[in-house]
């Protein structure tokens, strides 16, 4: 059992082969306490909300480090599959505190800064050239998010008036007209003409795979793949969204905003449910810096 009360449950198995790796013979590695073939994964850190810190979060994790009896071997070896240690990690205040993103400063991004801000405390946004909202739990502190009127007005400005915005999940749903849960209904951003509902169970969890439609504001990388393999885990949903909504990505695997599309494109806004990360050929940091850039020459 991964974590029961995240309702996340992943496992994995381990194989010693002698020879090939596909014609080899196969011996399974057990665990040494009970003998069993099955080890658990922790869930991903994903913020302050769950885990209430790092350290609950290290202290957890550790749990899953577990002793194995491996065929052949006469000392035991220790095993563990988890989340490797990010690059970077931004909390925008205490909502959107879910983020994938690696250094933007210095030789990775000449010139460029990041000014973390908090969208409960912050009465105005600050002068920026780009807007990065990450995931998180916005319903937890919708009601806080409404009463900042004015960073909702200026944020819904800064997208009107062409800046370059990204979000992603609770960052979507902040952005959006309205979100319910539990029977209330708060005003959100408004930039998404669309309003969000949370439900009891999942409406999207797992890997996620992705195909480019050409519609993204971001301009591909050269000799970039259009396929992104990327990841999601939202229980809410969006109601009211137009048909003729532009988007940036078809849903190869995956469910995205409706089960065919993710990735709301609205004037320089991308706005998904997917959990992007800057690995292999997915840069999609450097992606984003270029189109604030570009955006900034636009605009200013």
């Amino acid at each position: 059992t991964s974590a029961d009360g995240l309702n996340h449950r992943e496992s994995y198995t381990i194989s010693r082969v002698d020879g090939s790796r596909r014609s080899g013979e196969a011996q399974t590695v057990v665990s040494a306490q009970d003998g069993s073939s099955q080890f658990g994964k922790p869930f991903d850190y994903s913020g302050r909300k769950t885990f209430g810190g790092e350290g609950n979060y290290e202290s957890y994790a550790r749990s899953f480090v577990t002793a194995v009896e491996i065929p052949g071997c006469d000392q035991q070896g220790r095993v563990f599959v988890g989340q490797r240690h990010e690059a970077f990690k931004l909390a925008l205040g205490e909502v959107f505190d879910l983020v994938n993103f690696v250094p933007v400063e210095g030789d990775s991004a000449p010139g460029a800064e990041m000014v973390p801000f908090d969208c409960i405390r912050d009465a105005h946004l600050p002068q920026v050239d780009g807007l990065f909202i990450g995931g998180g739990f916005p319903e937890s502190s919708m009601r806080q998010l409404e009463e900042n009127r004015s960073m909702r007005n200026e944020i819904h400005a800064f997208i009107e008036h062409g800046g370059a915005v990204y979000a992603e999940c609770g960052g979507l749903m902040y952005l959006a007209r309205s979100l319910t849960w539990q029977g209330k209904t708060c005003e959100m951003v408004g930039a998404i003409p669309a309003d969000v509902v949370m439900h009891t169970m999942p409406q999207g969890r797992g890997y996620v795979c992705l195909r480019e439609t050409g519609e993204s504001p971001w301009p591909l990388l050269p000799d970039q793949d259009p396929i992104i393999s990327a990841h999601e885990f939202h229980y809410s949903a969006l109601e009211g969204l137009p048909e003729k909504t532009r988007f940036a990505y078809d849903v190869v695997r995956g469910t995205g905003v409706d089960g065919k599309k993710d990735g709301i494109v609205y004037k320089n806004m991308l706005a998904s449910y997917t959990h992007l990360r800057d690995v292999g050929g997915n840069q999609w940091t450097r992606r984003f810096l270029n189109h604030v850039l570009s955006c900034k020459r636009e605009v200013g």
